[in-house]
């Protein structure tokens, strides 16, 4: 089925965070202007990336969504070798899943695989908010760089951040800027939404067709009960996400509460990152419920129980549950 990756333009996105709302912005987003396929969700590995070609791949599509994950060094190569990108995306780069890869090195290495094989006209699509990625990139390629922090090619002013939404002015290094308003969850969101405009905006799309098509963007992940809020960020969790989503639940004026497990593959990381997050429920939980031994020691917080039969939390949740509070579910609990 090669041919039919020829005459598609491939985005491979990669990182230890945000890939994942990095290829929904941008399918939503391009598929205002093009015929847009992507990986679904958990089929970034080599089988489900194969799939996704061999089955859902057709002659009409246009662009190529890849996401991409690994494990080891020469994981992100073999991928590329598969889906062929001519646009590299690296979201950020931390400490998630250190103990497969041996080394912060070996991550900084392995997330560059995908820069590394983009061809000589390819574009590489940078989070410059992560200091590990600005260690890490070197090659001589054309490249945008997205940022909160930095004014680079894109970055983001006048910053208004809702419960269920967000709004900001996207800035251009050409002058040019544009107002966002999204139906997304936390500020940690923003950067995402940066790196897809920034591709749109990239690929020919004017700026009011980009306005627009992020209104289409659906929340999955809020729920609004009667007395509380509730919070669904099941499908993965890492270092930075906890940290953002815990900072954004200070929003809420009632009781706080997380349900969480271990952070997993963060190797000789581990017990510092616990200990961090730890702190910060003290700093803004009410109540945290862990469902995993390993790490309820580790976090050493002063707001944490240890409960790992699902009733039990329910009914733990429900008895502190409070009128205008929220509850957070963080990964896969």
């Amino acid at each position: 089925k090669r041919e039919k990756l020829e005459n598609l333009l491939t985005i491979g996105i990669t990182g230890s965070f945000g890939k994942s709302s990095v290829k929904d912005f941008l399918k939503v987003i391009l598929s205002e202007s093009f015929k847009v396929i992507s990986t679904e969700d958990n089929k970034n590995s080599e089988i489900g990336i194969s799939e996704t070609i061999l089955k859902d791949v057709n002659n009409n599509h246009e662009i190529f969504l890849c996401e991409m994950g690994a494990y080891n060094r020469g994981g992100i190569k073999l991928l590329c070798s598969i889906a062929k990108p001519k646009i590299g995306i690296i979201t950020g780069i931390n400490s998630q899943h250190l103990s497969t890869f041996g080394s912060q090195e070996n991550i900084i290495k392995a997330k560059f695989e995908l820069i590394d094989f983009l061809p000589s006209e390819g574009l590489a699509v940078l989070n410059w908010d992560s200091k590990l990625l600005r260690k890490g990139f070197k090659r001589d390629i054309a490249n945008i760089k997205y940022s909160i922090s930095e004014k680079e090619d894109i970055w983001a002013e006048d910053i208004k951040v809702d419960k269920e939404k967000v709004s900001f002015k996207a800035v251009f290094n050409t002058g040019k800027s544009i107002k966002i308003e999204a139906n997304v969850i936390g500020k940690q969101n923003i950067i995402n939404l940066l790196c897809a405009i920034s591709i749109a905006r990239k690929l020919g799309m004017d700026l009011k067709e980009i306005s627009g098509a992020i209104k289409k963007i659906i929340n999955h992940n809020f729920y609004s009960k009667k007395e509380k809020d509730i919070i669904d960020f099941t499908y993965s969790s890492n270092p930075n996400s906890v940290l953002a989503h815990l900072e954004h639940l200070k929003l809420w004026k009632g009781k706080k509460i997380i349900v969480m497990p271990c952070l997993i593959e963060l190797g000789r990381e581990s017990n510092n990152v616990h200990r961090i997050i730890g702190e910060k429920i003290d700093e803004v939980c009410d109540l945290a419920i862990i469902t995993n031994k390993e790490c309820f020691k580790k976090l050493n917080s002063k707001k944490a129980v240890f409960i790992n039969n699902p009733q039990e939390v329910y009914e733990r949740v429900r008895a502190n549950s409070s009128m205008g509070g929220v509850v957070l579910l963080e990964g896969r609990v």
